[in-house]
């Protein structure tokens, strides 16, 4: 059975188990609690998953934990779940220090990306099973069991069992799995990966006005950008077992901290040279390969503030960038480039452009006001906005 050790540790507590073994079977009050990490740390040997993190989540909050793979996301889910223990740190849950209880104990509901459904147990007595745990009397069992099929529209599918369900389905079952004892605090460790686009987007919607509505903590795992942007209040981008910045979606898009930020939040075009000097207040000339010069807003905070005649990368998004023929213009200081490629999008157009030395994308809107005079072969010169590019220090491009 997939993820099978987790779920190996909530059986500790079955039935059998004394009362003073089970979890607090008072019921909950539906309010998200306020998650505290101090200092986490989690090393495997030599490798460092996790690199003295310290993280607040808000009651009733929904956080993301966004980062490619082996940048510590799961393990720190883990370390607040009870399946990993910190090699040092502290994680308060509603004010309760949780390092030291076993998973049973901590009140928390948890999501995995391959439900970890029981094939052997109807979709009832799967939801059911947390409840029993907790030593739930089978009436108020019931009466919870038929709420959380409500909540998650799967009523009629009591009965029927985890091989009978699709996807999608069972992806609800082990949500109201979670929730069905209304845990103050939910984690999510990638549940829609395995889940077609529209489905995943579908549940996406479906998810964040179920954490809306019933006011629990949400913790959420995951390697997709356009998820964390689309689902979470605020997302926290790690990187080698640290944070490298947390904010909401709107600014970790427009107001990046650290050039790896900029690269992996949304699409981005980088353009590297040697930082050539100062512009006006707040804005910056970067001189590229070829000699043409590239103006942007220089980063203050994070990798620092890039030094005149160092090595540095621009960032510029795809829809920032604007595209007129090379005659148009004339002469210009500004970069030039071949449309290689256009990439048809339905309300917009990809225009891929080669430059001396690399590539630039530019995302037009089609029809009336795009670029419909441009096409393949075509010299084009570039600009944007010096506003919506951002020059930072080249040492730390990953």
């Amino acid at each position: 059975m997939p993820n099978s050790q987790p779920l190996s540790a909530i059986e500790t507590a079955g039935p059998e188990a004394t009362s003073d073994q089970r979890d607090d079977a008072r019921p909950s009050t539906g309010v998200g609690a306020p998650v505290e990490i101090r200092g986490l740390s989690k090393h495997f040997g030599r490798v460092v998953a996790i690199d003295d993190v310290s993280l607040d989540i808000n009651p009733g909050e929904f956080v993301a934990l966004l980062g490619p793979s082996g940048s510590g996301k799961t393990t720190i889910l883990m370390s607040i779940a009870g399946f990993e223990q910190p090699t040092s740190g502290r994680i308060r849950v509603a004010g309760r220090d949780v390092v030291p209880l076993p998973a049973n104990k901590r009140n928390i509901g948890m999501v995995f990306q391959k439900y970890a459904l029981f094939p052997h147990l109807s979709v009832a007595d799967n939801i059911s099973f947390p409840l029993e745990m907790r030593g739930w009397a089978k009436s108020r069992r019931a009466e919870a069991v038929q709420r959380a099929l409500e909540t998650v529209r799967l009523e009629g599918y009591a009965e029927r069992m985890p091989s009978q369900l699709s996807g999608g389905q069972q992806q609800r079952v082990a949500l109201a799995r979670a929730i069905v004892f209304e845990p103050p605090v939910l984690l999510m460790d990638e549940p829609l990966g395995a889940l077609d686009k529209k489905l995943r987007e579908e549940l996406q919607l479906e998810i964040k006005r179920l954490q809306q509505r019933l006011g629990i903590t949400v913790l959420f795992v995951t390697h997709d950008q356009g998820e964390a942007l689309a689902m979470a209040d605020r997302v926290a981008v790690m990187n080698q077992g640290r944070i490298e910045q947390i904010d909401t979606p709107q600014v970790l898009y427009n107001e990046p901290e650290t050039l790896f930020v900029a690269d992996f939040v949304g699409d981005s075009n980088l353009l590297t040279g040697v930082m050539a000097d100062a512009g006006p207040p707040g804005l910056g000339r970067l001189r590229l390969t070829a000699g043409d010069c590239v103006s942007g807003r220089v980063a203050t905070s994070g990798d620092g503030n890039p030094a005149a005649g160092r090595p540095a990368t621009l960032m510029v998004r795809p829809e920032n960038v604007r595209l007129r023929p090379a005659e148009t213009w004339g002469t210009s200081d500004g970069p030039t480039g071949t449309v290689r490629d256009i990439v048809f999008g339905g309300a917009t157009n990809m225009f891929v452009v080669e430059l001396h030395g690399g590539e630039l994308r530019a995302q037009i809107p089609a029809g009336p006001g795009g670029n419909g005079r441009i096409g393949v072969g075509d010299r084009v010169e570039i600009s944007w906005d010096d506003r919506n590019a951002m020059i930072f220090p080249a040492e730390r491009s990953t």
